[in-house]
């Protein structure tokens, strides 16, 4: 399977699990198979609790991972006047701003 395919079996849908990524016509977030690979289980245990899942939905949310990494993408949310002020200087350096969906981004102190 390319990578093309795996990314194709993750969905971004503001009108399915509130817009958080998950695997293509399940409700099944890209960050829990995430977290259950991180707490060490394996695929096959984690196609054992969601037994929808196929051993490529793991694989499209790792691939799903990798993406965001490489992309340097920060999802910030900020407050509306702010939003507005700093549009444009953003957009005056090239870079892509959208408001719509953003969620906190949380910093360690």
């Amino acid at each position: 399977m390319t990578h093309e395919e795996l990314l194709a079996r993750v969905t971004v849908d503001p009108k399915v699990c509130t817009g958080k990524p998950c695997i293509r016509g399940t409700r099944i977030y890209i960050a829990i198979i995430l977290d259950a690979l991180a707490e060490g289980l394996t695929p096959e245990e984690i196609i054992d609790h969601y037994p929808s899942l196929k051993i490529e939905d793991i694989r499209a949310a790792v691939a799903y991972a990798a993406e965001l990494a490489r992309e340097n993408v920060w999802k910030i949310k900020l407050d509306e006047n702010l939003s507005r002020h700093l549009k444009a200087p953003l957009l005056g350096l090239g870079h892509e701003v959208s408001t719509a969906l953003c969620t906190p981004l949380h910093l360690p102190n």
